[in-house]
């Protein structure tokens, strides 16, 4: 990839295709994903918004700045270096709109992969900064396979799709900019599981040659690769049922008002979608779920039934199962029936009529379905505030039976001598209380406005002081209730016959996240007045939801029935309890309607709260440690060892990505030991003498850290020694079989420990084995091995365990006492230890990067011969390194190339002692040489485990050659009269130099770039 010259035969070159196996965590180009309109960010686009892009994507749809509509587009790209983005390289997400969930075909994925391609391609122009007139950018573009698991268009469409989009972009951008060209020359499409994997990889040679018959001969070639390729992390698929766990849509609509638009005419002035004030008699449903099952149904029930049985249900708090069943018989049709019952989470997708009814009450058997699934609404086709400004302070407003003094002023139907206002609601105004309270604890700025005494001027000023970013409201409130004058008002009751109405919420400027609207206490239920309208509370639920919806607030959660005062305190206090805990939206509302049911099941306040919104929706998408969201427990309902390896992978994978964005502290380690252990614990006690188990959990334990390094050389020790069979004769997880990289990650793991512990002994455990092992893989002996076959993993890892064994004698010499007579066999045991470091380190290096083994190699030479006289076959090879390496790594964005060809300037100044002489010219070399690595270790894309890395290597030198030092000259012989350029002073010079870097960098780490 990268920058060519243009092509002089005006020829574009082929579009290459493959298919890569592997966990989207770890794509290494940008990711074409799609995106369904009103749909939350969740499954492979959480992935990559949480592993890939820090919370970008959910920015930008928390800003209303998303993909989701046909022929939309969202692109995000993280810059991998100064010089990579341009070049295809580096994080990011090109997201397209497929439009509304069930329509997409064919031909509307092609285009939306045009329309995404060309943004990408843009995007790329925007970010260039040099003429294009020099050439020709290719880019790599990674793409999942958009389509096949959300429709009923096969892969094999789905890939031409695909392909015909990218092939379209790239002429048309060609065409455009005739005088250079961005193109897609590689497109991979990216898949995690093996079996859909290995499909898309047979099926891409058949697309492209039928695309390739079908073009013209003068359109860019589609040229696909035979052979699937194989990244990290993809999965074996262990279940071969299609999950119901996703939030699938029913779309239920007045079928009289579709109807009517279906045929152009005019809708029925009766009949207004955005009018609340009837229920429709006869319904279309659309269910859209796994795969697009997707059923156009109409339920024909007796006009006014269900209304009348609505009405003479809601004002009543009191559980009713048998009205449930009834409407769950009655709104749902026979087709629909049974799989509701097997539901896990439902979005109900209503328009203005369907709104009114008690979806959430329905019952099929012994508990009702709101209960045993998570059921939020969402309003069909809102209209939406173009410019949403929303504060994501923690700012709340806490609104709590207000004073009414004055309503019967503005609204008739009042007798004489009766007191000028409406009965308090004691209920609402506790309710109201608590939520206060609670959103104090979790440090949330409150604007509380609670008591009979809160005139209407002071709740309207309060209301526009801040920027709120939750609203709780706990009030009287009307809908369509008559005024003197003859007119209807519908709202929140203030004093003074004043409302909170549509019109004061749409006048808020910053826009509120999260909405509250608790208009139903049973507090009014004697009032005559209000009694007239408090039927109608489903509607007012509506009417208020739709508005608050419209002018973008996120999450609303509205009574509809009249509740039970204290079965609505404990829904509030449940649901602002798991929405300050970060739990999802839908999942929060969830378990206030289980909580609420569990403590008052004698009333249906469960299930009078309509939620509209997301339900993937939560308050702080990117929590800190601390947060209880990263605490939640993890369990498995495994069925096989197998479900238990994959959910120890995932955390393994977790953790690796969580250190490559930053460090992870102790709390957070044992959060994941935790993770881990409940993983463990959850799963029958014999799948623990799986040897595929007990690999994934060394391999996990060991990314813990050295504090978890006896658990993991534990679980590592446990799958040698079994064979690979349960008790009761079945196979293990893995056929019996325990890979060679157990045998090497456990002598790697003692031999590290060892060296923690200043553990000689154990040191040579490590070594012992990596020396057996290397036997098993060479049975004829060193001397016959194949340098071009040798396992170079083995014997780096033997090369590591001898520098390690090195460092232990390294820091005994320099704790010693410089007259012991033990001092000798120390200083023989650490030249032993370089040597044969040294040896296996040159044997390790013949793979891709023979330099890096050579490099390390000769680092250790440059201590090994410190005191000595530079030799100059060694001097020549580093300075021969630097030749190779400048020229193709000079300029790179990669980290570690840029960190190889520092090595060796570093260890050509070791070799030469230059770094030890004392005048200006070598304190100028090391101060460039610190200021370079000190700049590398600042740039974009390095990780704190890299750092980490660079900073242990340098410290690694210093403490050897700090040994050195003193075996040639101990520091109670030290006098003025030895030369300043003599061998001991150059080493001590050298290795103090090297000591200091490592402190700077420890005590002021630079600023990672990511």
């Amino acid at each position: 990839m990268g920058r060519t010259k243009a092509l002089t035969d005006g020829r574009l070159p082929c579009l290459r295709v493959l298919c890569k196996a592997q966990n989207l965590r770890y794509v290494e180009h940008p990711l074409m994903v799609g995106h369904y309109e009103q749909d939350p960010i969740a499954g492979p686009e959480a992935v990559i918004d949480r592993w890939l892009l820090k919370g970008e994507l959910t920015t930008r749809h928390r800003l209303g700045i998303y993909a989701g509509k046909a022929n939309t587009a969202t692109v995000v790209l993280i810059k991998d270096s100064e010089t990579g983005l341009h070049q295809g390289k580096g994080r990011g997400a090109v997201v397209i709109g497929l439009g509304v969930y069930g329509d997409l075909n064919m031909e509307a994925l092609t285009e939306a992969v045009r329309i995404g391609t060309l943004r990408y391609l843009l995007q790329l122009v925007d970010r260039h900064d040099a003429d294009l007139d020099v050439g020709i950018i290719d880019t790599t573009l990674s793409s999942l396979l958009m389509g096949y698991s959300s429709t009923t268009i096969d892969i094999e469409d789905c890939i031409s799709a695909l392909l015909r989009g990218v092939l379209a972009a790239n002429e048309q951008f060609a065409a455009a900019m005739p005088n250079g060209v961005v193109r897609v020359t590689t497109l991979e499409i990216i898949e995690m599981y093996l079996d859909t994997a290995i499909t898309v990889a047979r099926a891409l040679p058949r697309v492209a040659d039928l695309i390739n018959r079908s073009s013209s001969p003068t359109r860019l070639r589609i040229k696909a690769e035979t052979e699937l390729r194989r990244g990290k992390g993809f999965r074996h698929r262990l279940d071969a049922s299609p999950t119901l766990s996703r939030w699938n849509r029913l779309i239920i609509t007045d079928a009289e008002i579709d109807a009517q638009e279906g045929a152009g005419a005019a809708p029925d002035p009766g009949l207004p979608p955005s009018a609340p004030g009837r229920i429709a008699n006869r319904l279309r449903y659309l269910y859209l779920g796994q795969r697009a099952r997707a059923e156009n149904l109409l339920q024909q029930a007796q006009p006014g039934l269900v209304e009348s049985l609505v009405r003479q249900s809601i004002g009543d708090p009191r559980a009713n199962s048998n009205f449930c069943r009834t409407l769950f018989q009655l709104l749902l049709p026979t087709e629909f029936k049974d799989l509701a019952r097997h539901l896990d989470n439902l979005v109900l997708v209503v328009d203005g009529t369907t709104a009114n009814m008690p979806w959430e009450l329905l019952q099929a058997d012994e508990q009702p379905l709101a209960l045993q699934m998570g059921m939020v609404r969402q309003l069909q086709s809102p209209r939406f505030r173009p410019h949403l400004r929303q504060s994501l302070g923690p700012q709340a407003y806490v609104l709590g039976n207000p004073s009414t003094e004055g309503f019967y002023d503005v609204f008739s139907g009042g007798d004489d001598g009766r007191p000028n206002r409406l009965a308090p609601l004691l209920g609402a105004q506790k309710e109201a209380m608590a939520v206060a309270a609670l959103l104090e604890q979790h440090q949330y700025k409150c604007t509380v406005l609670i008591g009979e005494d809160i005139p209407a001027l002071e709740v309207l000023n309060q209301l526009y002081l801040h920027p709120y970013r939750l609203l709780h409201i706990a009030a009287h409130g009307c809908f369509e209730a008559q005024t003197s004058d003859g007119g209807q008002r519908t709202g929140v009751v203030l004093s003074n016959g004043l409302l909170i109405t549509a019109a004061e919420i749409n006048a808020m400027e910053s826009v509120p996240e999260v909405v509250f609207l608790n208009c139903c206490h049973l507090g009014l239920s004697d009032d005559p007045t209000m009694a007239e309208h408090k039927l109608a509370y489903n509607k007012l639920a509506y009417s208020v939801a739709r508005e608050l919806i419209e002018m973008g607030v996120r999450a609303v959660v509205a009574c509809g029935w009249a509740v039970d005062d204290r079965a609505a305190e404990v829904f509030a206090e449940s649901f602002y309890k798991s929405l300050l805990d970060n739990v999802p939206f839908g999942e929060a509302i969830r378990n206030a309607r289980t909580q609420t049911y569990s403590a008052h099941a004698d009333t249906n306040t469960w299930g009078a709260y309509q939620a509209y919104g997301d339900p993937s929706f939560v308050l702080n998408p990117t929590p800190s440690e601390g947060d209880p969201s990263h605490r939640a427990g993890l369990g498995i309902d495994a069925v096989t060892p197998e479900e238990l390896i994959a959910a120890l992978q995932d955390l393994l994978e977790d953790t690796r990505r969580e250190q490559d964005g930053a460090p992870l502290t102790a709390e957070r380690i044992h959060l994941q030991a935790v993770k881990a252990t409940q993983l463990l614990q959850s799963v029958p006690p014999r799948w623990l003498q799986d040897p595929g188990v007990t690999v994934a959990a060394g391999d996990l334990y060991r990314e813990f850290g050295a504090d978890y390094y006896d658990e993991a050389r534990h679980f590592y020790r446990e799958a040698i020694g079994r064979d690979g069979k349960a008790d009761d004769g079945d196979e293990g997880g893995v056929g019996g079989q325990v890979p060679m990289h157990c045998l090497l990650q456990l002598a790697t793991l003692e031999a590290r420990q060892a060296e923690i512990t200043a553990n000689e002994r154990l040191i040579q455990v490590a070594i012992d084995r990596l020396e057996a092992l290397l036997r098993l893989q060479n049975p004829g002996g060193e001397q016959d091995a194949n340098p071009a076959t040798i396992n170079r993993q083995s014997v780096a890892a033997l090369a590591r365990a001898h520098k390690r064994m090195a460092l232990i004698q390294a820091r005994r010499l320099l704790r010693s006492d410089p007259f012991s007579p033990g001092r000798a066999p120390l200083q023989q045991a650490l030249d032993q230890a370089l040597i044969q470091s040294i040896r296996r380190y040159r044997q390790s290096g013949t793979g891709p990067l023979p330099q890096r083994s050579l490099l390390r190699a000769l680092a250790l030479k440059a201590v090994d011969g410190a005191v000595r006289a530079p030799e100059d076959q060694t001097l020549e090879q580093i300075r021969e390194v630097r030749r190779t390496l400048q020229p193709t790594m000079g300029d790179s964005p990669n980290f570690q190339a840029r960190w190889l060809l520092l090595q060796a300037q570093l260890i050509e100044y070791l070799l030469d002692q230059s770094l030890g002489k004392r005048n200006d010219t070598a304190d100028q070399l090391w101060q460039n040489l610190g200021q370079r690595i000190s700049l590398l270790l600042s740039k974009d894309r390095v990780t704190p485990r890299q750092q980490e890395g660079v900073v242990n290597q340098l410290q690694e030198l210093a403490t050897l050659l700090a040994a050195q030092a003193q075996i040639a000259k101990p520091p109670c012989l030290e006098t003025s009269s030895r030369p300043p350029s003599s061998p001991p002073s150059r080493v001590h010079r050298m290795a103090s130099r090297l000591q200091a870097l490592v402190d700077a960098l420890r005590s002021h780490p630079p600023a990672i770039g990511i």
